[in-house]
């Protein structure tokens, strides 16, 4: 019934039931119940061997203890429970192969991942702690424009996404800068990602090499395509045949540099700001 109570006779008392292998010699009981937000925690359970020895002076006592025993059982489980939170963040931001770095309002590093602390300090993450982000612009050049980046005002869920290379490493980034801030006090603070895109960066150069290539390389051929058409077309007489296949052949190949055209065009708009 969620109620402490007192069995004075486990003799008398039908409350109490004695198994057919109990070697327990108490003739009196006091229960007291553990309670948080009306659930039962735990039990208490003592034992005397004389009958009556438990009075109300002793259930009001243990019902004291009870109470000051159950905020101590529960932030036992709220502090176990934040451990396993926070031991689940951190393999998380183990497993994160980006680079992360969460700052405070200051600038300064609260927090970052293994792979960040690598990049900063060669893996120890102690001497970066509480350090400002603008103090590491010496060990990679990329830090620069995110230093920038984080002098733009941003609001708390806002982004802001930008390329960045790293002459160090001979690398790719993307970098994301957003605004956080936390509900129920003042603190806040930006929270950098920067995702590694060489290869895709490697692949858009290769794909504009290749543009080139295609516009320099097919265009001369299809020139002097149009070219002997036209010379065969001088030296043919009027009446031919021949003029309908050259005829052919000249639409094809406007249609083939109209193409061409239509591509540079379309990837010149899309490298437009």
């Amino acid at each position: 019934h969620k109620q402490a109570a007192i069995v004075y006779d486990t003799q008398q008392d039908e409350r109490w039931y004695i198994f057919p292998d109990s070697n327990s010699n108490a003739r009196s009981v006091l229960c007291v119940p553990f309670l948080y937000s009306g659930e039962v925690l735990a039990v208490l359970t003592m034992l005397h061997p004389e009958p009556n020895h438990f009075t109300d002076y002793h259930l009001r006592l243990m019902t004291i203890v009870a109470n000051q025993a159950t905020v101590a059982v529960r932030n036992a489980q709220l502090f176990n429970q934040m451990l396993q939170q926070q031991q689940q963040l951190e393999t998380i931001l183990h497993a994160i192969p980006d680079y992360l770095f969460v700052l405070d309002q200051q600038g300064k590093i609260m927090l970052l991942n293994d792979s960040s602390a690598h990049l900063l300090n060669g893996g120890a993450s102690s001497g970066v702690i509480g350090q400002p982000l603008t103090g590491f612009v010496h060990v990679d050049g990329m830090f620069n424009s995110i230093v920038t980046a984080l002098e733009k005002p941003l609001q708390n869920g806002q982004t802001w996404s930008f390329e960045t290379r790293s002459e160090r490493q001979r690398r790719d980034y993307l970098a994301t800068v957003s605004a956080w801030q936390h509900p129920a006090t003042d603190m806040s603070g930006h929270m950098i990602i920067l995702r590694d895109i060489t290869t895709m960066r490697d692949l858009n150069r290769f794909k504009d090499e290749m543009l080139k290539m295609a516009s320099h390389d097919l265009r001369s051929p299809l020139a002097l395509i149009v070219g002997y058409c036209s010379l065969i077309a001088l030296d043919t007489p009027e009446e031919s045949a021949t003029h309908e296949y050259l005829d052919a052949i000249q639409r094809a190949t406007e249609r083939m540099q109209g193409l061409l055209d239509d591509l540079l065009r379309v990837e010149q708009i899309r490298k437009s700001p």
